[in-house]
């Protein structure tokens, strides 16, 4: 197949009024035109709403037994839903009571609840209840809960190729069980040159056996050895195993961000610290377990051949503080400082190496989400595929706990163990060949 090759970043017509803002031989030029160009390419909301489905139960998962006339709960008579972080609070006159005492002063209690009694029982649910009837109140329920287009779960007919905006411009992402995304990149140092020896006949696979002439081979017969006869051996060249990865997304700047289909290895995230990189006390940097790793696998694989082909994206390490159902996915780095790149010219210039890992971000706009009850979910998205184990993120979600990947998300201990994911950015002028299938993936052009 004939290369193709990058001039310039440009809009381009495509037929019938179909546009694509990359040049025509561009991998993001391909990848926008295959699926029809930028016209045919939608958005989805990040924007939490009801969910048009009511149930006709407790919330899901909710301890029944919990559910009685006497305990007590905060009701409301009205709630609200902030469509930022989906999350509901309870509202108008809010009182504390059991369903009993709701029961025998009329008026006294709003119908709307948490089925709650702590400090969070106002406020900060993702689903609110309906109680119709205090009599017997336990059967008359009913429970909404808040969604978007990323928390209701995906189907095979939503799996494609969607945009978005990051810090370079409009991104172009794939969701769900994609199947035209496969690069075949770089390759393991697991090769091993020719090889010639004599060995024992009967031993010639034993490392310890083989020897660099035929006179050495024989010498322990004198010394009792069990073979009567060396011959002279020669195993053939293994080439390196090739490198194969998923592409995530075409950044705003046309390079493309890719995450590898394998787990390098399976680790802790880090000791003590949830931070990619932090500055200790002393003014010092201190780098993770998982940056460390990182660090020394990509000069093992990139760094004499391929490296002139990657270019320095951005890795976001934002703090996701917020866990459960509810985070609202964003491509772009809010904090400056925590744009971690080699260069300073467009992030922080902390990295030694221009690679990283996918942000929990990435990863919902991917297909993984914390489900609401009720809601089916792809559980084959083209990122669960990787040996079927969890894998870290480069997101901290709270003190000391960093998200981790398993179809859904998990907020995680740095000291558990997950799979590493590497990521890297491919510059957008990369020649190429094949069509991104398993069968043929996308194959970088090595000159």
């Amino acid at each position: 197949e004939q290369n193709k090759t990058f001039q310039s970043k440009i809009s381009v017509t495509i037929g019938q009024g179909v546009t694509n803002p990359y040049k025509e031989g561009t991998l993001a030029y391909d990848i926008i035109s295959d699926y029809g160009g930028t016209s045919s390419i939608t958005s989805l909301s990040a924007e939490w709403v009801e969910d048009d489905s009511v149930y006709n139960t407790p919330p899901i998962g909710y301890p029944t037994e919990l559910l009685t006339a006497d305990n007590s709960f905060y009701w409301g008579t009205d709630y609200t839903l902030n469509s930022e972080s989906g999350r509901y609070s309870l509202s108008g006159n809010i009182v504390q009571a059991s369903a009993n005492e709701c029961l025998a002063t009329e008026g006294l209690c709003g119908k709307y609840t948490f089925f709650r009694a702590d400090n969070s029982s106002t406020s900060d649910a993702n689903f609110v209840s309906i109680v119709s009837n205090f009599d017997n109140f336990s059967e008359n329920v009913k429970t909404v809960y808040s969604k978007n287009d990323f928390s209701k779960g995906i189907s095979s007919s939503d799996s494609g190729l969607y945009k978005a905006q990051d810090d370079l411009g409009t991104s172009y992402y794939f969701r769900g069980n994609v199947e035209n995304n496969y690069v075949k990149f770089g390759e393991y140092n697991d090769g091993v040159p020719a090889k010639t020896y004599y060995a024992p006949e009967g031993f010639e696979d034993v490392e310890i056996y083989q020897y660099s002439s035929y006179e050495e081979c024989m010498e322990p017969v004198e010394l009792g050895a069990s073979w009567d006869e060396c011959k002279l051996v020669t195993t053939p060249a293994k080439n390196n195993s090739p490198i194969y990865w998923r592409i995530v997304r075409i950044n705003g700047d046309g390079t493309i961000r890719m995450v590898s289909e394998d787990i390098i290895e399976t680790m802790s995230y880090n000791d003590s610290d949830n931070r990619y990189q932090l500055v200790d006390e002393t003014g010092a940097t201190v780098d993770s377990k998982i940056k460390i790793k990182l660090d020394s696998w990509y000069p093992e694989m990139f760094e004499k051949k391929y490296d002139k082909f990657i270019a320095d994206g951005i890795f976001c390490n934002e703090d996701k503080q917020k866990t459960g159902a509810n985070l609202n996915p964003n491509l772009k780095c809010q904090n400056s400082l925590h744009k971690y790149t080699v260069s300073k010219a467009k992030g922080n210039g902390l990295l030694t190496f221009p690679i990283g890992l996918l942000s929990i971000d990435e990863t919902i706009f991917a297909g993984s989400a914390r489900v609401a009850p009720n809601v089916s979910h792809i559980s084959d998205y083209y990122l669960s595929k990787a040996e079927n184990i969890y894998f870290w993120t480069f997101s901290p979600s709270g003190s000391k706990n960093v998200f981790r990947i398993y179809n859904e998300y998990y907020s995680t201990p740095i000291s558990s163990t997950a799979g590493v994911r590497p990521v890297i950015n491919l510059k957008a002028d990369v020649k190429f060949t094949g069509d991104g299938s398993f069968e043929t993936p996308y194959e970088i052009v090595i000159e």
